[in-house]
């Protein structure tokens, strides 16, 4: 197997978080992640996932095909083919590498949150700049709507968001730490399913209605927290 394979098909965790595994990719073999970076951005992508993610930003699913990707990353398939034997597998890698990358941002941001004063201008930059990310970085916003093409990476996700929730609560009972870690679980979890539906429904808009839509969800996520987090 290839360091490159190694990096984007294994098991990753965020910062923090708790260990957690890849979608099941038959025949292939799970690595250790490579050591996280400084969470401010997204982690760098490998030349066939790059164009892997320009072509779903650009065409979509269906414009996702092995040949395209080679193509754009300047390989030939066979070294397309010899980690991802489907235009499937590409997705799924480049799936786990946008959602490892985007948890990584979240953990190291609601870390922030739960050591400031005043947890809801944080919460409010931690939303914009996720939004920013979806829109900016490769496979940010597309990924999310590819995964409605595979029931297993759907679950995978579901799974992503309840374990990322396990994470954040141990942050809600630092400011409060009278609430149990079920219940400091249940609100988190709440939230960022909550939050997550909006910013999906704000990149799907034009520029400006997807921002007011994002300052909606920061309004929402702020009255949602004030009763847990003050």
């Amino acid at each position: 197997m290839t360091k490159e394979r190694k990096k984007t098909i294994a098991a990753a965790k965020p910062v923090s978080a708790t260990k957690r595994s890849a979608p099941a990719n038959r025949g292939s073999k799970t690595a250790r992640p490579a050591a996280a970076p400084p969470p401010s951005g997204p982690r760098p992508l490998s030349p066939v996932l790059s164009a892997a993610a320009e072509l779903l930003d650009e065409k979509g699913f269906e414009g996702l095909s092995t040949t395209a990707v080679a193509h754009r990353a300047k390989v030939s398939t066979a070294t397309v083919y010899r980690d991802y034997p489907d235009k499937l597998a590409i997705l799924r890698a480049l799936i786990v590498h946008v959602t490892i990358s985007r948890q990584d941002f979240l953990v190291a941001s609601f870390s922030r949150i739960a050591e400031a004063p005043d947890w809801r201008e944080p919460l409010a930059e931690t939303l914009r700049k996720a939004y920013h990310l979806r829109m900016k970085a490769p496979g940010g916003g597309s990924t999310r709507r590819a995964l409605q093409h595979s029931p297993e990476l759907w679950l995978w996700d579901e799974k992503q968001t309840e374990e990322l929730a396990e994470v954040c609560a141990k942050f809600v009972r630092k400011r409060k730490p009278a609430t149990t870690p079920a219940t400091a679980k249940r609100i988190m979890l709440a939230g960022i399913t909550a939050a997550t539906a909006l910013l999906d429904i704000a990149c799907l808009m034009p520029v400006r209605s997807g921002q007011l839509v994002v300052e909606e969800c920061i309004a929402m996520s702020q009255a949602y927290l004030a009763p847990h987090l003050d």
